[in-house]
This record gives C-alpha cells, sequence and structure tokens, in this order.
C-alpha cells in the first residue's frame, strides 16, 4: 500500500510500524530485517470482553501477540471443566504451537479485557520461518513453556496446585524427545526422577507382558521414588514421545510443601499395582496395543447379537460411497463387542503422516485424519501403516454427462491418478454411511476406554 493511502487510513508507515514493534519487551533483540517482515504480515485486531480468540475444538491457524488488554489462555480437563493457565498481557505471544507441527494440543484464548491483538496466520509465517531465525528461536521458548504449562495443568495429581506454583514446578523440569520403541525406564534400575508424558503413548511392561497404556498427562516412577526401590516395570515408547522429567530433590520439596500430592502418588501406586496386574487387564491392553486401537480415541464396535456375519450391509454402504471399503466389521473382540478393523486415527506418532512427502494429511477439530487434495497417490503411506489402513482409489476427470458417470462406474475411463483412501468417519456427509445401512443398530462409536470395561465384565 503506498504510503500516503496508509496515513490516510490512519495506518503509518511501515519502518514507523516495525520500530513500534521493538518497543515491545519481547522484541526488543530482533534483527531489523524481521521486524520489518512481521510488520508487513501483522493484521491488527480488536476483540471485545469474553469473545473466543482461540477455540478449544478448533485446530489454531495463527500466531497472536497482545498489544493491550488482557487474554486467558485455557484448557479443559477430563471432564471439560476449564483450567486458567495463565493470564497474557501486553508483549505476550500465544497461538505458536502449531508453527512447530504440535497438531494435537487444544488450548483456549478468551479476552479478559477489550484488547488489540497482532496476528500473523501460519501461511503467511511458515514459509519465511528460515528467515525469522531469531524469532523462532524466542518463539521456541515461549512453545516450552506453554508444553509446560498445560502438560502439568493437565495431570490430575498436580491439579490442586496454583497457576504459580505450577510455574515454580516447571522451573526445575528438564524435557526429553525419545523415538518410537526406545526404552524410557528399565525394570531393576532405581529411579531419580518423576516422569510427565507430553505427547505420545508408551507402554508399561511387567515380566514381559503389556500391563498398561500411557498417554499425555500421565506420570509414571513413582513408585521407584515412593518405595526407594527398583522400578518394578519397564516403560517402553509405542510412539516418538516428549517427556517431562521431575528431578527426586524437586518431587520431594513438592511434597513437603503439598502432603496432599504425596497422598495422591500414593494412591496411584496402590491403584496401578492393583489394576494392571489383573489378567484381564493385562489381556485387553495387549489387545489393543496389538490390534493398534490403542493409538486413538474412539473405536467402532458391533454387537453380534444384533448382526447377521453375512449380512455386510456396512461393508458395501462404505463402498458404495468411497469406491472402495473402508472398513471390515472383523476385528478384535472386546467382551460382547467386536472392533471394527479400519484406520485408528493414531492421535500421537501417525506413521502414515509421518512419511507423506506433501503434507497431504490434516488433523480435523474432532480428532480425524483427512486426505486432502494434496495427496499425489504416491502410495508412501500404505506401506507405512502399520494396521493396512490405508488404500487407494482411482481419481477420474469431471464427469459431465451421465454417459462419463456411467464410464466412471464400469472401470471403462482412464484415471488420473490413484489417491490414498481410508476411514475418516465419513468427513463432510451429515451421516456414517456405515451405521446407517446396519439395520439393527449393531454398530456404534464408543471410547477406546470403555472396551476395559466391557471386557471385564464378560470375564
Amino acid at each position: 500500500m503506498p504510503a500516503t493511502h496508509a496515513a490516510q487510513r490512519g495506518i503509518p508507515p511501515l519502518p514507523a510500524r516495525a520500530e513500534a514493534l521493538r518497543h515491545l519487551a519481547r522484541l526488543q533483540r530482533l534483527p531489523d530485517h524481521e521486524l520489518l517482515l512481521l510488520a508487513r504480515q501483522a493484521v491488527l485486531r480488536a476483540v471485545e470482553p469474553e469473545q473466543l480468540i482461540m477455540d478449544v475444538q478448533t485446530p489454531a491457524h495463527a500466531l497472536w501477540l497482545v498489544l493491550s488488554g488482557a487474554v486467558e489462555h485455557l484448557m479443559e480437563d477430563e471432564t471439560g471443566a476449564e483450567i486458567t493457565l495463565e493470564l497474557l498481557g501486553p508483549g505476550d505471544f500465544f497461538g505458536e504451537d502449531g508453527l512447530f507441527g504440535s497438531r494435537y494440543r487444544r488450548t483456549a484464548a478468551r479476552a479478559a479485557t477489550r484488547c488489540v491483538l497482532l496476528q500473523w496466520r501460519y501461511t503467511a509465517l511458515q514459509p519465511q520461518l528460515d528467515v525469522l531465525s531469531t524469532f523462532v528461536g524466542m518463539l521456541r521458548v515461549r512453545f516450552r513453556e506453554h508444553l509446560l504449562h498445560t502438560t502439568l495443568a493437565s495431570v490430575p495429581i498436580l491439579a490442586s496446585l496454583t497457576p504459580m506454583e505450577r510455574l515454580s514446578l516447571a522451573a526445575y523440569i528438564d524435557d526429553t524427545r525419545l523415538d518410537r520403541h526406545h526404552t524410557i525406564l528399565q525394570a531393576g534400575e532405581m529411579g531419580h526422577e518423576l516422569y510427565i508424558l507430553a505427547e505420545g503413548q508408551a507402554v508399561v511392561v511387567h515380566q514381559e507382558r503389556a500391563v498398561a497404556m500411557l498417554n499425555p498427562g500421565d506420570i509414571f516412577g513413582e513408585m521407584s521414588l515412593l518405595d526407594r526401590q527398583p522400578h518394578e516395570a519397564s516403560v517402553i515408547a509405542l510412539t516418538p514421545v516428549h517427556l517431562l522429567r521431575l528431578p527426586e530433590a524437586a518431587l520431594r520439596h513438592l511434597i513437603a510443601q503439598r502432603p496432599d500430592v504425596a497422598h495422591e502418588l500414593q494412591r496411584l501406586a496402590r491403584q496401578r499395582r492393583e489394576i494392571d496386574r489383573r489378567p484381564e487387564h493385562i489381556a485387553t491392553t495387549e489387545r489393543l496395543i496389538a490390534s493398534g486401537i490403542a493409538r486413538g480415541a474412539l473405536a467402532l464396535v458391533r454387537r453380534p447379537e444384533l448382526c447377521d456375519p453375512h449380512c455386510r450391509r456396512c461393508e458395501q454402504a462404505c463402498a458404495a460411497r468411497f469406491g472402495v471399503a473402508r472398513l471390515r466389521i472383523d476385528g478384535p473382540i472386546f467382551g460382547d463387542v467386536i472392533a471394527a478393523d479400519l484406520c485408528r486415527q493414531c492421535r500421537w506418532g501417525a506413521e502414515c503422516v509421518e512419511v507423506c512427502p506433501v503434507d497431504a494429511f490434516q488433523l480435523d477439530a474432532d480428532g480425524v485424519w483427512l486426505i486432502t487434495d494434496r495427496c499425489t497417490g504416491c502410495g508412501a503411506c500404505l506401506s507405512a501403516c502399520p494396521y493396512q489402513a490405508i488404500n487407494q482409489v482411482p481419481v477420474y476427470p469431471p464427469a459431465h454427462t451421465p454417459l462419463d458417470w456411467l464410464r466412471q462406474r464400469l472401470g471403462r475411463q482412464e484415471a488420473i491418478m490413484l489417491r490414498a483412501n481410508k476411514c475418516d468417519a465419513c468427513a463432510g456427509y451429515g451421516d456414517h454411511a456405515c451405521i446407517s445401512a446396519c439395520p439393527t443398530g449393531a454398530l456404534q462409536w464408543i471410547p477406546v476406554a470403555a472396551l476395559y470395561a466391557l471386557a471385564e465384565a464378560s470375564s
């Protein structure tokens, strides 16, 4: 925009806008070229009190900077109740998670007062990250701070801590990233740290049996610290993991100040020794891990007493909608239900996403992986998926006449390409094809955690 037009609209010329950014404490050390680039791409936003800026259920799409006013940074606990992580003021950033590939984290931001904010869309920033090296380094520090706050707030045992107590605890925490299959804890060794799983999933192995799953927000290593005995079980990363490590000395200082935390740790240890050693619990855990169902949040199950095994209308309806069936109704048995064999919607470390050379996978607000039009049909995801849950379908040119449509249906028209195809819970449709086609209501989606109760109820 020419400087004269900008002045007429009350917008200062670019160098002045860059200099204004320099007055913010967090940006004072940025090089001139980074300030100029940020000033060029920033969009000014005004937000009214109580207005949501980032929703818990909507993936973040932008980085934000508070110029004036106050913003509440929030998350939800397992019950859906709000937890205030921090109150943000002038000079504070939020929404940086998505810049660093954290597709899974769900936090919210809400205006506590009338606010003036600067917004940078990821799509504008991402091509410039190499040029914005100082700025990106600063954001990574902020990202780690947010990770610590959100993870500590999601740990039930630490839920009673105030935001200031969590902030104080975070000063003692170190963090580590490990690849899948890495042994985090080894049975028989003494523990010197309390571990908190920030991202990823891990498996607890006792006497060569998988006895429990660990998910983000879970802590482990507490038994050795409480009993001053070697670890009873090993912990192995099922996916790539991001771990927070609290030294023993810091933990003992915390429980000296907060005896309730010690009581909760002891209760957790007793509960784990009781539940994780039950044969039926171990058997269910091993089925969940072997089938990959443990990788997702929901499972599609059918009740055999309501299902004619020769019907297969669900598979046929899926194939009719998508060209090739995205599910097989025969999978592992959990008590009185049978889990369908389909995409697990892996929440962490999805192998298909990791190998895709064109970033064709997109996570929607419901935690479902979608395959976008970026897919080139290279097939890398098919071989990467451990559960053979991805196939390919032909993509045809647009059908302009009924004859074109008929040729495509009969396989008489040449396809443009093949595209990856997998269950996405019928995203974009008003129903689930398989469930709608079932004449008896035998199919339903249930939380993966509910499979434990179903399996144990029938034992």
